[in-house]
């Protein structure tokens, strides 16, 4: 990020294997996904990266087009 002004909190809960990241991100300007294993997230205020492999991903969007 820019600045830590621009993160508001980071938890983490290794009991759920589970991070929360919250802040102002800003717009998204570029996605990515690397080398099929890191999905790359680039926002107006810093860049987000996510170790994920594809079929995560497609699933991911699956689960959240059932919910609209």
């Amino acid at each position: 990020m820019r600045s830590n002004k621009n993160l508001e909190r980071i938890h983490l809960d290794p009991g759920q294997s589970g991070i929360l990241i919250e802040g102002d991100f800003g717009e998204i300007s570029n996605l990515s996904l690397i080398e099929e294993k890191l999905l790359e997230i680039q926002f107006s205020n810093g860049v987000l990266r996510l170790e994920v492999n594809k079929e995560e991903l497609i699933q991911a969007v699956k689960n959240c087009e059932s919910i609209s």
